[in-house]
């Protein structure tokens, strides 16, 4: 590179005698470090990728080479043969009878939280068949039972009103049929006949009117007379007619269908107190069980044993029987079990269960009775 900047100076100076100043030699010059020093990055790179490769080769060498290389005498060993293997799954469980007579509650709550225990017999009593266990609260039952007395009594009033109503309607209808039609077609009929009578006398006075008109005995305007007589008469008995179609064939059936709308109405009413009065007694008859259910007591002989109920996670109680406690509806609150028939009943973790198969026998320790198993 010396020589070709020498040799550039050179031609520099041997064309400054000749030729005027240019600048070609001077652009030569830089161009050529800026190559030299890109062709030098390049050659760098490359060796320090050879570097990188050479070292991580020989780290996984002596890196794999150091793992696999054991010591035979650290090695801990021992002759695999056939023989009997313990493997012990211990759990905690309870031990109770299994023949368990359940006392559950039977009171409704009625929107309520539930109901309160008033009393309750003691943990471990023995009792005997019929001996009371619990006592419910039942205040709120009693007022609701004198409130559906009331309700009864008033259902009762209503249906004797409705019966009196159907019967009342009913006899109307007879009253009717017996007493104001046949008056009223008994009144047209007489008049009927009166009109019937009157149309004979007027024609009968009008024909002999006229043979003594035609004998000169009497003059026209009494003919006239008799004439018009004979025309009311005809009258009359067409008007007695007409009003005895009429109560015959439309006031009649138009009475009738008063009445029978009547008795319809009467009777559905009659069907609704009644109704009535059967769903009120029935909710009497609920309200007056649910008192007597208030008061529990032992369906069987056994050992009285509180069905209280504790927490999961930490055996915290979260329901006990006592005093003052509120029980729900098909809670449980007492069980009576049957000592003659124990037994013990626990919970294996599912990741065991499978090391456990029916007839294996078992070993029970009880904490109540130490160094018994």
């Amino acid at each position: 590179m010396a020589r070709n900047l020498a040799n550039g100076e050179v031609l520099n100076q041997t064309r400054s005698y000749h030729d005027p100043p240019t600048f070609h030699a001077g652009t030569m010059n830089t161009t050529l470090p800026q190559d030299q020093r890109r062709g030098n990055a390049i050659v760098g790179l490359i060796i320090c990728l050879f570097f990188i490769v050479v070292i991580g080769g020989a780290g996984y060498v002596v890196l794999n080479k150091t793992s696999t290389a054991v010591d035979p005498d650290a090695l801990i060993t021992q002759t695999a043969n056939r023989g009997p293997f313990d493997h012990i799954v211990l759990e905690q469980g309870e031990v109770e009878s299994s023949s368990n007579t359940e006392i559950v509650c039977e009171v409704r709550s009625r929107g309520s939280g539930g109901t309160a225990i008033l009393w309750v017999i003691e943990e471990g009593a023995k009792v005997k068949k019929g001996e009371k266990l619990v006592e419910l609260d039942s205040a709120e039952l009693e007022l609701n039972l004198k409130e559906q007395k009331i309700q009864v009594i008033t259902a009762e009033s209503r249906l004797a009103t409705a019966a009196a109503n159907l019967e009342q309607a009913k006899i109307s209808r007879q009253e009717y049929l017996e007493g104001v039609y046949k008056t009223d077609e008994k009144k047209i009929l007489s008049e009927k006949a009166i009109a019937e009578q009157e149309l004979r006398k007027a024609r009968l006075q009008s024909q002999s009117s006229e043979r003594l008109v035609a004998k000169g005995l009497l003059n026209a305007l009494t003919l006239e007379a008799n004439q018009f007589a004979v025309a009311d008469a005809q009258n009359q008995l067409d008007v007695a007619d007409s009003k005895l179609r009429v109560l015959q064939n439309l006031t009649k059936q138009k009475m009738l269908v008063q009445f029978d709308s009547d008795i319809e109405a009467a009777e559905a009413a009659l069907s609704a107190a009644q109704s009535e009065l059967m769903e009120e007694t029935t909710e009497l008859s609920e309200i007056e069980e649910q008192i007597s259910k208030c008061v529990m007591y032992a369906p069987s002989d056994g050992v009285v044993v509180h069905a209280n109920r504790y927490s999961s996670r930490g055996g915290i109680a979260e329901f006990v029987v006592e005093a003052g406690s509120t029980v729900r509806e098909r809670q449980e609150i007492i069980r009576l079990p049957d000592p003659s028939l124990m037994q013990v009943k626990c919970k294996v973790n599912e990741s065991r269960i499978t090391l456990i198969r029916e007839g294996m026998a078992a070993r029970i320790a009880i904490d109540a009775i130490p160094g018994m198993k």
